[in-house]
């Protein structure tokens, strides 16, 4: 059954809530199928590009550990339902003698406790709810995050140079246009250049441009479920 087709079930077999309402049990059975599936695949490439962001937005993370435990919760009907919680964060960076506790700022159990099921689902093997560490890095998505470019970038120079605040190899400071260009290695070796008040930081660009497939990168971290992944992919069509 393809999108299409569920669509064209929805009017007549849906409540405007969109709770299944049929006695068919057949249409039922298709239907929440094909919803499962759309759902596992969506939870799938959300989890990919949510790790692969947070390499993004960490250049000097090289490897991150999460230990996560599930708990049972009560709702205020009164039942119970499940809720993961992150208690450790261990971080490594790409290069031990060139980092700093700043540059992890914000990569606590916070920054991942609202994602914490998500995670938890997306990695156990077990039906058991047991104690989850998990381990990734950043080989595992280098490809996906290739191109993602960096500039140096001094706020006193912008301000006094009427906003040619960024580095350029050939011309000095200049308009983010002129820029030159780094890669990600780059910024760990680089001498930044003479600014006003040593300001000058790297910035990230182009980053409004760049899509992180979410299939691909949980492929890359998965990649023993890719077949898996890529048969849902094509059964729901997207």
């Amino acid at each position: 059954m393809e999108i299409a087709q569920l669509n064209e079930l929805k009017p007549r077999y849906t409540t405007s809530a969109g709770r299944i309402f049929t006695r068919d049990a057949e249409v039922v059975e298709r239907v929440e199928a094909l919803i499962g599936a759309h759902r596992r695949l969506l939870d799938s490439s959300y989890l990919g590009a949510f790790l692969a962001d947070t390499f993004i937005d960490y250049p000097k993370l090289e490897r991150l550990s999460l230990t996560i435990s599930v708990s049972d919760e009560y709702d205020d009907n009164g039942g119970t339902y499940k809720r993961a919680h992150v208690h450790s964060v261990e971080i490594n960076g790409v290069d031990e003698d060139d980092v700093e506790a700043a540059d992890f700022d914000g990569l606590g159990s916070d920054k991942f406790n609202d994602d914490a099921m998500c995670l938890y689902e997306g990695y156990r093997e077990s039906i058991e709810y047991a104690d989850l560490v998990i381990n990734v890095c950043r080989d595992q998505v280098q490809h996906l995050l290739k191109d993602i470019s960096y500039v140096l970038y001094s706020a006193n120079e912008a301000a006094l140079q009427s906003g040619a605040g960024f580095w350029s190899n050939e011309f000095g400071w200049t308009i983010e246009e002129e820029a030159t260009r780094f890669s990600r290695l780059e910024t760990e070796t680089v001498n930044f250049p003479i600014s006003t008040g040593a300001d000058a930081v790297w910035k990230k660009i182009d980053n409004s441009h760049i899509e992180i497939d979410g299939w691909e990168a949980f492929g890359a971290f998965f990649p023993e479920r890719k077949a898996e992944i890529e048969a849902r992919r094509l059964q729901a069509r997207l």
